[in-house]
């Protein structure tokens, strides 16, 4: 047995497992495997199978400890920066929301759903931006003069992301969210996607939750501009791909564009380095190519207004 991050892979000839240390309560990990094994049942094998204990469970206790068993999935993470690759996840990410439509939550769960919380989640963000920008005055640092430079803009930015969320076409779409009972990752980036065998599969889902799928296209459209920033032609490639699978209406291209308008890596990097309480050492970095390409990602908003996610 070898240890991986916090996985331990087991050897047992011909096929290994990864058996993993759950954090967190028992009524929460039974939440996320029951999203996986209801993805498994509903024919999506693109993840790591569930392998239940003696007694049928989906976890074993040790004490206080939790631990669950699953299939090793062996491969290199994807690398966003090849376009076969890319094509790879748009299409396994369609894939997982289709089939993991329809999750009921077993009753000794600890649901986790997030339907209609974005506009307060925007609300705190906002007042973050804010008290960064109290912050940043006076400029100690490189990073206060930058981040209070960019400050302005970032606002507006988050405002108009928010007034996109306000109107009735957000709570329209909720409704139908909590009739559809949808499954997002949450956490949809290259280093959780494997390339195994010519197929992509995904792992770790303990940030899994009952959320629009626009939350997971939206993070993986933003992570996926590896070489090219914000390129209009890797965008429409993209949301092709992820359309055969899983075509989006009218009402969800207009709030997508919401989610990538708000000015999500100002805010990470403000946070890393003001409310975390450790300083990253990438956070000025981050600060620094957000202003680089900020325009390359105005572009891409005009174009999709435009109506190239409908061609």
């Amino acid at each position: 047995m070898t240890t991986h991050k916090n996985v331990n892979k087991v050897f047992t000839p011909p096929m290994n497992y990864a058996l993993k240390r759950a954090k967190g309560k028992p009524e929460s990990l039974l939440f996320y495997l029951s999203a996986m094994e209801y993805l498994w049942q509903k024919g999506f094998h693109h993840i790591s199978r569930i392998c239940r204990n003696q007694e049928g469970g989906l976890y074993v206790a040790e004490g206080e400890e939790l631990y669950f068993l699953t299939e090793w999935i062996e491969g290199p993470c994807l690398d966003f920066s090849q376009s076969e690759q890319l094509d790879l996840a748009a299409d396994v990410l369609g894939s997982f929301h289709r089939q993991g439509a329809g999750f009921i939550p077993p009753a000794d769960c600890l649901p986790r759903n997030d339907i209609g919380r974005w506009p307060d989640k925007w609300q705190l963000r906002i007042m973050d931006l804010k008290i960064m920008g109290s912050l940043s005055r006076g400029g100690k640092n490189d990073f206060d003069h930058l981040f209070h430079q960019m400050l302005p803009q970032g606002l507006r930015d988050a405002e108009q992301s928010l007034s996109m969320l306000q109107g009735g076409e957000y709570r329209s779409y909720c409704r139908t969210l909590e009739e559809r009972k949808p499954l997002c990752h949450r956490d949809f980036v290259y280093h959780n996607l494997i390339l195994h065998q010519g197929e992509v599969f995904i792992i770790d889902f303990e940030y899994c939750v009952q959320d629009s799928p626009l939350v997971d296209l939206a993070r993986f459209l933003r992570t996926s501009f590896v070489e090219q920033p914000w390129e209009i032609k890797t965008g429409e490639r993209i949301l092709a791909r992820y359309q055969d699978q899983a075509p989006l209406s009218p009402a969800e291209q207009t709030l997508l564009l919401a989610l990538l308008v708000f000015p999500h890596e100002l805010w990470r990097a403000g946070h890393n380095w003001y409310l975390s309480g450790q300083r990253k050492k990438n956070a000025y970095q981050l600060l620094c190519c957000y202003g680089e390409i900020y325009h390359r990602k105005v572009q891409f908003w005009r174009k999709m207004e435009q109506g190239f996610l409908s061609l």
